[in-house]
């Protein structure tokens, strides 16, 4: 099937695909904010429901994630444009600084392995009907580095090998 893909020489089986999310303002980095959101590094994927623990796994669940460095490259110079002529108006950057992130960013992908792996974790402590998750990795803080609000998707799609684990990736795409 098309859909399955290679870790690590390992064949990973497509299993499902989570709705999209909209890379929220509290999600990103300071530089990259619009609103008024501070943001805590957590990154809103739902409501509590059977779909959503269906797809994760129970509450308290931790997962096993990766994101390509060709989705980071893809995604970065797809918002080449906004970093360099901003059509937002962000809180903290003026456009000589946007633009200036855009090339620091480039640099560090560039540095990239294709594959970056990280694991993630539901915010268990913030009890409600909002559903958060959160890691402890570079990798993953790089994505509230690259996303911009609003502009930004993310397309999360579970995997699983032949041992039964489960893998998620995550997939930055524009919001056109």
């Amino acid at each position: 099937m098309e859909d399955d893909i290679f870790l690590n020489s390992k064949k990973l089986i497509f299993v499902s695909e989570f709705p999209e999310i909209t890379i929220a303002d509290s999600f990103v980095k300071r530089p990259n904010k619009i609103g008024s959101a501070s943001g805590e590094a957590k990154l809103y994927i739902g409501h509590d429901c059977n779909d959503l623990w269906d797809f994760f796994g129970p509450p308290n669940f931790e997962i096993d994630c990766f994101i390509l460095k060709s989705n980071l490259i893809s995604i970065h110079n797809f918002l080449k444009h906004e970093y360099q002529e901003p059509k937002q108006k962000y809180r903290y950057s003026s456009r000589k600084l946007l633009s200036e992130l855009w090339s620091i960013r480039d640099d560090k992908i560039s540095q990239f392995p294709d594959i970056l792996e990280f694991l993630a974790f539901e915010q268990s402590q913030i009890r409600g009907n909002r559903i958060y998750i959160k890691s402890d990795s570079n990798n993953f803080d790089f994505i509230r580095e690259v996303s911009l609000p609003n502009l930004t998707l993310l397309r999360i799609r579970k995997y699983i090998n032949p041992l039964g684990h489960h893998y998620f990736n995550f997939n930055l795409v524009a919001n056109n």
